[in-house]
């Protein structure tokens, strides 16, 4: 009988009545992001040398990341922290539950949590989740094709690894 009414007048897991998403497949917008970001990386590279950098810096007054090479250029862009990666037990920190982060600075992140929510996917909503480095990249890649952003970034820290987001760069050269 109550599936007959559900049928009838619908339930509250029905998509007119909630945010989720029909045959939303989740897993497939991942790869479709990290497929992305990759794209961009490469692009990046091809351009500028985006993995030939021997040094970055983030800013968190300005939200800004700062690449430099030993030929004296320097590159930088708007920056976003998506995340950490700890090695140690094998745990992502979204960077929205982080206390020592600025709200300006990880707005992207609360984006993935947003999207998340809407489509009950509990890996974006909850704090801190234990997954593979290659998942907190994949992660980092919804987070820039969320929010429109020009790439993804890691490096390691001297202890858990940083996931960003950047976009549009500024390519300058110094003056020897």
């Amino acid at each position: 009988m109550r599936s007959i009414l559900r049928k009838l007048f619908g339930s509250s897991s029905d998509s007119s009545q909630s945010n989720e998403k029909p045959n939303f497949d989740m897993e497939k917008y991942i790869s479709a992001a990290l497929d992305g970001a990759i794209k961009q990386n490469q692009s990046h590279d091809n351009t500028w040398g985006f993995s030939e950098a021997n040094e970055w810096h983030v800013d968190q007054d300005t939200q800004k990341i700062i690449w430099t090479f030993d030929c004296g250029k320097v590159v930088t862009a708007d920056v976003q922290i998506i995340g950490s990666y700890n090695y140690e037990d094998g745990s992502f920190l979204w960077a929205w539950d982080n206390p020592s982060l600025e709200l300006e600075i990880v707005l992207q992140s609360l984006e993935v949590k947003k999207f998340g929510k809407e489509h009950g996917f509990k890996s974006f909503i909850d704090g801190k989740i234990y997954i593979s480095e290659k998942r907190a990249w994949e992660f980092a890649a919804v987070a820039n094709r969320l929010t429109n952003t020009n790439g993804i970034y890691s490096a390691d820290t001297g202890g858990p690894r940083v996931f960003l987001s950047f976009g549009e760069v500024s390519i300058n050269s110094k003056q020897p």
